[in-house]
């Protein structure tokens, strides 16, 4: 079992399929799992970033900090607040945070969102925003990942993700050409890629301009592909190590993207998502 797997999700109403979870999330009241659950599934989520290596540190700490105000703000909070919603309203309630809606406006093929709420720090509440936020990067990165991978095979037939792996004569071009080149540069531009797309999908709106090109910076020091592969999947048998992994990486989107929903409506419907960049 890989890093992936690993995570103890909170426990949604259990369901056959990823549509039929995402209407869950929506009918059923939101935020009504434990904390200590959630907590622990950010743990995991934060041991994953790490393995990852160097290149993600920043995030990492930023992470590992986040969770430990979460925790304190969980115990100040007392026992009563054991659920998310319990948590963010005890908070409400005690007027730590100015509420607000978020406005959305179309310009072009761009959406400009405005307003929002302004979070107190520290606080269970901005904690909670920026682990929820990482975790989405998390998700997207490992679901980019397991989809390119598995395009690439269905493209390729069964040798081209032997080829992503670095068996260069095993990946060929359309004239029958060994593509060496493609080889050696797909395993990190992969990895990279996954990165960007995360980075650009979930975090870039709430960067400055300084951490959004020292964020640039460290996308292109990620490790290849099979790196990646290697440090996730520590553990297990080489033989069959890559396919494990990619099975846990699209394991891993289905398992937590409807948390992140569940998390992402709650502060919606109490107005209490915070649009400021840092």
């Amino acid at each position: 079992m890989g890093l992936a797997t690993s995570v103890s999700w909170p426990s949604l109403e259990a369901s056959d399929t990823p549509d039929a979870a995402a209407s869950h999330v929506a009918a059923a009241p939101l935020g009504n799992f434990g904390m200590e659950a959630l907590c622990d599934a950010f743990e995991a989520m934060v041991a994953i970033l790490g393995a990852l290596g160097p290149a993600l540190m920043i995030q990492v700490r930023n992470d590992a900090n986040n969770l430990r105000k979460l925790r304190a703000a969980m115990a100040a909070a007392g026992p009563e607040c054991t659920t998310v919603r319990q948590l963010l309203e005890c908070e409400v309630a005690a007027g730590m945070h100015t509420r607000g809606p978020v406005q959305t406006s179309e310009e072009g093929d761009a959406t400009e969102r405005t307003g929002g709420a302004i979070l107190s720090d520290p606080s269970a509440a901005i904690s909670l925003l920026w682990l929820t936020r990482s975790l989405q990067f998390t998700l997207e990165l490992a679901n980019h990942l397991h989809t390119r991978v598995k395009n690439i095979e269905a493209e390729g037939g069964s040798g081209a993700i032997s080829g992503l792996m670095g068996d260069e004569h095993l990946l060929v071009d359309a004239d029958g050409e060994f593509a060496a080149e493609l080889a050696r540069e797909l395993p990190q531009s992969l990895s990279a890629d996954a990165i960007r797309h995360a980075y650009n999908m979930v975090i870039r709106p709430y960067h400055s301009w300084l951490l959004r090109k020292t964020f640039d910076m460290i996308a292109s020091q990620v490790p290849d592909f099979q790196t990646c592969c290697n440090l996730l999947g520590a553990g297990l048998g080489e033989a069959d190590r890559d396919e494990q992994i990619l099975s846990d990486m699209g394991f891993f989107y289905r398992e937590g993207q409807p948390i992140c929903a569940d998390i992402t409506a709650l502060f919606a419907e109490l107005q209490l998502e915070d649009l400021r960049r840092v």
